[in-house]
């Protein structure tokens, strides 16, 4: 089981509130969608239902490996689900005290999205600008972890601290192996 980093945020607080900046987890599929698919399943009879072989319906397959990646974003609003609806969320999240990865939700850190703005990347080592918006809401369990940028005015451009850049690369190569 690969845990969200712990000890590797320069932040020094696992702590997500409004205007936190933290770096986030992306999963790209790598599934292919084709018809021949169809036709070797159908032989075989089996992974599809007759329906989808007499009607030549096109299928997902998994090719190859997920690709991973992280992004760097600013909280901007939170919201918690309360039965069949969501409520807004002023309060901080523990990054800490969030779900395991066996699938099943823990009872005292309930479902809960957040919306980021994203920092972009800028030509130069750990260098970003901050002005790429996305209106997803997102689980919190994507985020890894709270990180420092650092602004220069002269050329309105953050900075990635060092130490964070590197916990979220070997967070993802982790999760790719």
């Amino acid at each position: 089981m690969i845990k969200f980093l712990q000890a590797g945020s320069s932040c020094g607080s696992s702590l997500l509130t409004i205007g936190s900046d933290c770096g986030v987890h992306f999963v790209q599929r790598s599934t292919t969608r084709l018809l021949s698919t169809i036709k070797s399943v159908a032989k075989r009879k089996r992974g599809l239902s007759m329906i989808d072989v007499k009607a030549g319906n096109a299928t997902n397959i998994l090719n190859g490996v997920d690709s991973s990646s992280w992004w760097v974003g600013r909280v901007q609003a939170m919201r918690r689900h309360n039965g069949k609806q969501f409520g807004v969320l002023r309060q901080a999240v523990d990054l800490l005290a969030r779900t395991e990865e066996s699938g099943r939700r823990n009872p005292n850190n309930p479902h809960i999205e957040v919306m980021l703005q994203y920092y972009r990347k800028f030509p130069g080592r750990n260098k970003f600008k901050y002005d790429h918006t996305d209106s997803k809401w997102i689980d919190v369990d994507c985020i890894i972890s709270t990180v420092t940028m650092s602004y220069n005015s002269t050329n309105e451009v953050y900075t990635l601290d060092r130490n964070d850049s590197e916990q979220l690369s070997k967070f993802v190569t982790k999760r790719t192996i």
